[in-house]
């Protein structure tokens, strides 16, 4: 879920009004988000006519929202037999996750440097609504708003080639995240982490918000591995992996 107002993702496939493309930016974040979020789980097929008929799309902008889909690594495009999801590597994920360390520090110090005011003031409204967070708040709920705060810094760095990395990379790691979210540390954690970052962000200091994001990153990975040892987290693990991880 997009930040309301935010642009969309950079790259070639953006929204041209009128055009086949905006609709097929339309169907893109829709099959992203539910392939993220797992309401399409890994090895499910993804058939073009059945998605047409439920967004109310003709079959051009799906065929468009496909191939982005598989360029992002989210689908796998089989010749004669059509699109599926793509496993969940967890070995990729550790690589990934190598490569975010770096990105996502860089990420965050140009986006302290170029951030517009309208920008650094959607960011603090990101802040109030982590503020509100409660232990009672869904996971699900917690990991779309971090993904909002990122997809909002992505977008201040006014860089496109690096923030079509970091969406990239993004999506994957979520996908991932979503899995054992329900094996995750408590809300306070989330909220110190994600508050401090914003807060450095806004507040123009490059260095500071560089090695937060990086800590962010790096604790990440920490979390992740602590709740694959976690026997329900594994469970749930195996049980993807069966449905084609």
């Amino acid at each position: 879920m997009a930040v309301a107002g935010s642009p969309p993702e950079a790259g070639p496939t953006g929204d041209e009004p009128g055009g086949s493309s905006s609709l097929g930016d339309r169907v893109y974040r829709t099959l992203r988000d539910e392939i993220v979020f797992l309401e399409l789980p890994p090895g499910a097929p993804v058939r073009e006519v059945d998605v047409a008929k439920r967004l109310g799309v003709g079959r051009t902008p799906v065929r468009e929202a496909l191939q982005r889909l598989a360029m992002n690594y989210l689908v796998e495009l089989l010749p004669g037999r059509g699109a599926f999801v793509a496993p969940i590597s967890l070995p990729d994920l550790v690589k990934i996750t190598e490569i975010r360390l770096n990105l996502e520090g860089f990420a965050a110090a140009n986006a302290a440097a170029r951030a517009t005011t309208a920008e650094r003031d959607g960011l603090r409204g990101l802040r109030d609504q982590i503020m509100r967070l409660t232990e009672d708040t869904p996971r699900a709920t917690l990991i779309r708003l971090d993904q909002d705060v990122h997809r909002a810094i992505y977008d201040a760095t006014h860089n496109p080639f690096l923030e079509d990395c970091l969406h990239r990379f993004l999506n994957l790691t979520l996908r991932a995240w979503v899995l054992v979210l329900d094996s995750v540390g408590g809300v306070a954690d989330m909220v110190d982490e994600h508050a401090g970052l914003i807060d450095a962000v806004v507040e123009g200091d490059a260095e500071k918000a560089s090695a937060l994001a990086r800590q962010h990153i790096t604790d990440f990975e920490k979390d992740f591995r602590a709740a694959l040892g976690n026997p329900a987290s594994r469970l749930s693990v195996d049980r993807q992996r069966s449905s084609g991880i």
